[in-house]
Parts: structure tokens; C-alpha cells; sequence
């Protein structure tokens, strides 16, 4: 812009006719036309940079796609249980435009089919269906990917064990959860009831555990973010020397 001005003012200059000569023009009209020139070279440059950079995003989606593409990802060797067959018809009925991998939209109906998978009673322990409910709403740990089979069924992968199971991952953590707490009680007494302190307790403790594991999961998410961005800026930074070296190689052919 501050260019453009420039050409402007000495267009002014120029067509003020008398109060400059004709050596003060030429010089004018030299000067007018170097500034137009180094404009078109600085659009050149804009333009060439913009089709240098849609040419790298083209050339690392190319590469991820390629990535994807050849990974050996090797079907489970276990069977799909209730919780799979749970899961995969609560996936067919949540709404449109929810990326169920960041968790299941889920009823309280729901929450009592898993509890009754598990060996939970809804009525006579109703204090142990926040565990179900909570491995239902969680998403995917880090490191792991939803697949499917040859019959389209979903199961779930591992980048770094390479393990492949038909179980979503969560699962095992609060079903562990669930079974230590039932262990638990049953060591009470039979004839004895279990008080209101004593269930806050248990309360209170598990959900530390899970707030424990959340953290957990926060920070092994952030670690593979920080992992995805660092691949990133490698990709880029091969990128640009290659560029650089083209650069210079037609920069020695010019000369």
C-alpha cells in the first residue's frame, strides 16, 4: 500500500506540468517506474509463497493419508460381549454430528443395562451406578483408535502395544472398580447393614480415584497432542529445506 502511495504522489508530481523540468520528469517517471515494477515482484513473491504453501498442505495430507493407509492394524483375537453389543447400539442412536469417541449420550435406562452386564443390582446397589455411567460418558484414552472388522463391526486399537480388542478401553478400569467394591461389601457381616458414613466414604474415595484417572487421561492427551505438533513441525521443517534447496538451485541456474 505504502508503494502504491508512493506512485501516486509522483503521478501527481509529473502531471503538475510547470513546476518541474524536463530532467526533474524523467527522473519522476524512472523512479514511478521502479516502484511498479518491485510491486509486481513483491505480488509475484506473495503469489508464489501462496502456492508453495497450498502445495506442502496438499503434500502433508498426502503423507497422513499415506500413514493411515499403511498401518497393519490386526483384528482382535477376543469375541464381542454385551458391552459391545451396548455401546454399538447406542452409537447407532446418538444424534447427528456427535463424534461418539468423546464419549456416548446415555439415559438412565442405559446406565442400568451396563450395571446389570456387570452383575450390578440397580436397586439394591444404587450407589455403585455412577461407575457404569462414568465408562459409558468417557471418551478414548490417547493413544488408541476406533476400527472395524471385516463385518464392520467396531473394535478399538492401541498405536503403541499394537493390541486390538473388541472391549472399549475404559471399561476394564471401572468394571475393576465396580468388582472391588462389591469384594468389599460383601466382607460385611450379613446380618449387619451398611451405613450412610460408611457408603459416603466409599463414595468420596472412588471419586478421587476417578478424578485421579481423569487426570491421567488429560495428561496423556496433551502428551500426544504435543507428539502430533511435533511431527507437524518436523514435516514442515523437512518441507522448507527441500524449498530452500530448490530456491538456491535455481538461484546458481539464474546466474
Amino acid at each position: 500500500a505504502s508503494k502504491q502511495l508512493e506512485i501516486e504522489q509522483l503521478k501527481e508530481q509529473i502531471g503538475s506540468g510547470g513546476r518541474i523540468d524536463h530532467k526533474e520528469n524523467a527522473v519522476l517517471r524512472r523512479e514511478n517506474n521502479e516502484l511498479e515494477l518491485e510491486i509486481k515482484k513483491m505480488t509475484d513473491d506473495n503469489n508464489l509463497v501462496k502456492n508453495q504453501l497450498r502445495r506442502l498442505q496438499t503434500q502433508l495430507r498426502g503423507r497422513n493419508q499415506e500413514e493411515v493407509a499403511a498401518e497393519d492394524i490386526p483384528e482382535p483375537d477376543d469375541r464381542a460381549g454385551p458391552e459391545h453389543d451396548l455401546r454399538k447400539r447406542l452409537q447407532n442412536e446418538q444424534p447427528e454430528g456427535h463424534d461418539h469417541s468423546d464419549g456416548l449420550i446415555i439415559t438412565q435406562a442405559d446406565i442400568a443395562e451396563l450395571a446389570l452386564i456387570w452383575g450390578i443390582r440397580p436397586t439394591e446397589e444404587p450407589y455403585l451406578l455412577w461407575i457404569p455411567q462414568k465408562s459409558l460418558e468417557s471418551a478414548l484414552p490417547p493413544g488408541w483408535k476406533e476400527c472395524s472388522d471385516r463385518r464392520g463391526d467396531a473394535f478399538y486399537f492401541e498405536h503403541s502395544s499394537g493390541f486390538s480388542t473388541y472391549y472399549h478401553p475404559v471399561d476394564a478400569t471401572y468394571k475393576e472398580i465396580c468388582l472391588e467394591i462389591q469384594q468389599q461389601m460383601s466382607k460385611q457381616s450379613v446380618d449387619s447393614k451398611v451405613t450412610d458414613e460408611v457408603l459416603e466414604i466409599e463414595r468420596l474415595r472412588l471419586r478421587e480415584a476417578s478424578a485421579a484417572l481423569e487426570r491421567q487421561s488429560q495428561a496423556l492427551r496433551k502428551q500426544d497432542n504435543d507428539l502430533q505438533k511435533e511431527k507437524l513441525r518436523s514435516s514442515l521443517s523437512i518441507e522448507q529445506q527441500d524449498e530452500s534447496k530448490v530456491q538456491e538451485w535455481e538461484a546458481r541456474k539464474e546466474e
